[in-house]
């Protein structure tokens, strides 16, 4: 959740709150969301954003934090990946929005 919290931070509009919310009314799932509102991320962009070192437009990168090298989603992915999860992210005009759903796990 920090990654998506701290990308959504800095790439969102500085203007607009960041939501993030945990959802456990799925019986197997528990889904995590992150949303913020201000420029969208292209579509072409999209299907690899969570590849290491990968870095969004060049609008964006006045913004990014000094010392960041593009590793935070592909974190992201890794770990809910790592727990049978999946991480995806979505864009539109003004609001782009980070999932994550992990499975639950029961005690045997």
């Amino acid at each position: 959740m920090g990654n998506l919290i701290a990308n959504a931070c800095q790439h969102g509009s500085p203007t607009s709150p960041v939501e993030a919310t945990a959802d456990g009314t799925e019986p197997d799932t528990v889904v995590l969301t992150v949303h913020n509102q201000g420029e969208p991320i292209s579509a072409d962009v999209l299907p690899t954003i969570f590849d290491p070192l990968v870095r969004g437009p060049a609008s964006i990168h006045e913004r990014r934090t000094p010392g960041s090298i593009g590793l935070g989603l592909y974190i992201v992915r890794e770990i809910a990946t790592g727990h049978g999860g999946t991480a995806e992210l979505t864009s539109s005009t003004d609001c782009t929005t980070a999932t994550v759903r992990l499975p639950r796990h029961t005690k045997k």
